[in-house]
């Protein structure tokens, strides 16, 4: 599990560190040390207050884009893990032990058909579930 503490309340300061955890959790994290962790990794980003966290979410929502699949396979046969390893929350909700973050969709925008606005998804995130999980395929998704 990483986590990273945004102290800014500025979504577009967080997008470069975004876009280099999604390339890690997508792929980045089969290649070097951490290739045989029985565990996928995933990114809990945390800000400050709930007013900046839908922000935020909607801010990464257009900067996680990394996919995994066949250069020749259309975007959707590929497989964005990033997307769904990378979740957001507050402080206060952790301190008041509330436990539901929000993920982006499984897809990028231009992948999602209408003009609909930005649809976060809120889960419970199950600590223990995922430390039971393999590293192949593992998501948040699928706890």
């Amino acid at each position: 599990m990483l986590i990273e503490f945004d102290r800014t309340g500025r979504p577009h300061k967080q997008m470069d560190r975004l876009r280099r955890y999604d390339w890690f959790l997508n792929e980045g994290w089969t290649e070097g040390r951490f290739a045989h962790h029985p565990i996928a990794p995933a990114m809990v980003l945390i800000t400050l207050h709930e007013g900046t966290l839908k922000k935020l979410a909607q801010a990464a929502d257009e900067a996680l884009t990394a996919s995994r699949g066949h250069r020749d396979y259309d975007n959707y046969a590929r497989a964005y893990l990033g997307r769904s390893r990378v979740l957001f929350t507050t402080r206060e909700r952790i301190l008041a032990g509330d436990f539901r973050m929000l993920r982006v969709p499984m897809h990028p925008p231009e992948m999602r058909k209408g003009d609909r606005p930005f649809p976060p998804h809120e889960i419970e995130y199950d600590l223990a579930a995922l430390a039971t999980q393999a590293a192949a395929g593992a998501a948040p998704e699928d706890i």
